[in-house]
């Protein structure tokens, strides 16, 4: 587990560094989610050393849930053509900070608010696929970047809700579940490598812009 860990902060940095490196071929949305990747390196660091040191990490996870979708959505806002997705921050960071204070305290994880985030990703990635899929192109549908984003966010939150139900299972019959933390583990890697990719097609299509005098979303 600790190489697998070890490695994914590896990837987190080397694609966060690459994606500041570049930063001015990227549009708005996607400086964000660089800007993300960044805030999740910094986390998931964070909750090793706390867990190490002090032997709980929970906190971490209360703060950078909400950080993470308030990023998500500010990126899907842009993407999409529904701006009504910004009002729907109030009520969901109400209730995630609600549950962190009175429902799961910040010692244990925010499962709660989780769940909730990960059926809101859910939704983000429907709606950015039929979007990419209703879109007129001239090229492959694969080197299209909003669709690894939505790809990427779909197999997450989908394997995100199905692994914490098995969990859930797990510690309520007192099963090994170090299997479900492997697999979890290697799902974060195919995740922000699909991130890559989508960082990738976006840098690649903007340098084909230049030549055509324009440069778009996506």
């Amino acid at each position: 587990m600790n190489i697998i860990f070890n490695i994914y902060l590896l990837l987190l940095l080397t694609i966060f560094l690459n994606g500041v490196r570049q930063l001015k071929k990227y549009s708005t949305p996607f400086k964000i989610l660089i800007i993300l990747i960044g805030l999740t390196f910094v986390s998931e660091s964070s909750s090793r050393f706390l867990a190490d040191r002090f032997h709980n990490s929970m906190p971490i996870y209360h703060v950078f849930s909400v950080v993470e979708y308030v990023c998500l959505t500010a990126i899907y806002v842009q993407l999409l053509p529904m701006r009504e997705l910004k009002y729907l921050q109030i009520p969901i960071i109400s209730y995630a900070l609600i549950n962190s204070f009175f429902i799961q305290h910040f010692w244990s994880f925010p499962t709660n608010s989780i769940v909730v985030f990960q059926i809101v990703y859910l939704g983000y990635s429907l709606l950015g696929l039929k979007k990419t899929l209703e879109m007129p192109r001239q090229t492959s549908i694969l080197r299209e970047s909003f669709f690894w984003l939505n790809i990427s966010l779909l197999m997450f939150s989908s394997t995100q809700l199905l692994s914490l139900g098995l969990i859930n299972y797990g510690n309520r019959h007192h099963l090994n579940l170090n299997p479900v933390f492997v697999v979890s583990s290697l799902i974060n890697l195919i995740y922000y490598s699909f991130w890559a990719t989508s960082l990738y097609f976006h840098k690649a299509n903007y340098e084909k812009s230049l030549l055509n005098g324009g440069f778009g979303k996506r």
